[in-house]
C-alpha cells in the first residue's frame, strides 16, 4: 500500500509542476550559429553547445554574451563541465595522415580561454562520461575502459559518494550501446545493444545512478542502476533535472504510428510517466535543458539561434 501511495504522490507532484509551467514565447537569448547539444555549467554562468553550421564546440558567457570557439574538431556530445563550473572537458575525434582514428581528451579553462591536452589516445573511443560518485570520466574503446579522475580546487568526496562507489556501478555509452560497470569496472553488463539502431545522444543523472539515451530511430529510454531499459517515448535530446529524477526531452508529435510531425518539450519521471509542457504547431522545440536551480527549463527551436525559457 505504501508503495502505491508513493507512486501516487510522485505522479501528483509531477502533474502539479507541469500545470504550473509558464512558457515565454519570445526568445530571451540568442547565440552565434545554429544550436545543438546544449549544456550549462553548475553555476549557470556558461553555456556550451555544438554549432550545427560549422560543427565547432563553442562556449558562451551569459552576462556578456561573448562566444568563444573551444575546438574545430569533432566532439559530438562528449563534453561536460567540471563540478567547479570553471572548466569544460571534451573528447576530440580525428583522422591522422595515415588515416588512423585518434582521440584527444582536453579541457578548456573559462578564465584563461585556453585549451590543455589531458591525454592523447592513439585509438577511437566511445562517448565521454562523467561519474559524480567518484569524480572520474570514462570511455569505452576496443581494448577496454579508459578512466581518469578529475581534480579541482577544494575537491573532497562526501561520505555518501565514498559509500556509493562500492555499492553501485558506473555508466558507459558509445554508438553501439549502453553498458553498466560494476565491481570497480571488472564486470560489464550490456543494457542496450542494437546492431541496426545506434545511440545518438545520452545523459547521466546528477547522482550518476540513472541514464537516458536516444537512438537514431528516435526512441528514448531510461535505465536506473543497470535495470532493464524503460521506453519513455519517441523523441530526442534527453536531459535530467539537477536535483530530482525527472527527465526532459524533445518529445515527438506523431501524425501516424511512426510519422513524426515535429517536437515539443516533454517531462517524465523515472517510470516514463509525464506530459508535454509546450504545444507548437509549426516548429520543433529541441535540446531542452534544466538550469542549475532546477526552476527553469531552456530550449531552442530547430534551425535557429534562439533560446527560450519555461519557468515552473
Amino acid at each position: 500500500m505504501a508503495k502505491y501511495f508513493l507512486i501516487f504522490i510522485s505522479s501528483f507532484f509531477l502533474y502539479t509542476q507541469l500545470c504550473l509551467a509558464v512558457v515565454y514565447h519570445k526568445p530571451f537569448l540568442r547565440v552565434q550559429g545554429t544550436i545543438s547539444e546544449m549544456k550549462v555549467d553548475p553555476k549557470g554562468n556558461w553555456l556550451a553547445y555544438i554549432d550545427k553550421d560549422d560543427k565547432k564546440l563553442k562556449i558562451m558567457e551569459y552576462r556578456s554574451g561573448k562566444t568563444y570557439v573551444v575546438t574545430n574538431l569533432q566532439v559530438n556530445n562528449s563534453f561536460f563541465f567540471a563540478p567547479d563550473g570553471y572548466r569544460l572537458f571534451y573528447r576530440e575525434i580525428f583522422k591522422t595522415q595515415k588515416n588512423e582514428t585518434h582521440s584527444n581528451i582536453k579541457v578548456y579553462d573559462t578564465f584563461s580561454k585556453k585549451n590543455t591536452l589531458v591525454e592523447a589516445l592513439p585509438y577511437a573511443t566511445g562517448f565521454l562520461t562523467y561519474d559524480p560518485k567518484d569524480l572520474k570520466m570514462r570511455m569505452l574503446h576496443a581494448g577496454g575502459v579508459k578512466s581518469k579522475k578529475i581534480f579541482y580546487a577544494g575537491q573532497r568526496l562526501a561520505q555518501w559518494q565514498k559509500a556509493q562507489r562500492t555499492q553501485v556501478g558506473s555508466w558507459l555509452a558509445n554508438r553501439g550501446g549502453v553498458t553498466w560497470l560494476t565491481m570497480n569496472g571488472l564486470k560489464m553488463k550490456k543494457i542496450h545493444e542494437d546492431q541496426k539502431y545506434k545511440i545518438e545522444a545520452f545523459k547521466l543523472s546528477s547522482d550518476g545512478k540513472a541514464i537516458a539515451w536516444e537512438t537514431d530511430k528516435q526512441d528514448v529510454y531510461i535505465s536506473y542502476e543497470g535495470d532493464a531499459p524503460v521506453f519513455v517515448g519517441k523523441g530526442r535530446d534527453p536531459s535530467w533535472h539537477p536535483h530530482k529524477r525527472l527527465l526532459v526531452f524533445a518529445g515527438a508529435r506523431l501524425v501516424a504510428k511512426n510519422v513524426i510531425r515535429n517536437y515539443d518539450i516533454k517531462v517524465v519521471n523515472i517510470r516514463g510517466k509525464g506530459e508535454f509542457v509546450t504545444n507548437s504547431q509549426h516548429s520543433s522545440e529541441r535540446w531542452p535543458l534544466w538550469m542549475p536551480d532546477g526552476k527553469n527549463l531552456i530550449y531552442t527551436k530547430a534551425k535557429t539561434n534562439d533560446i527560450y525559457k519555461v519557468a515552473f
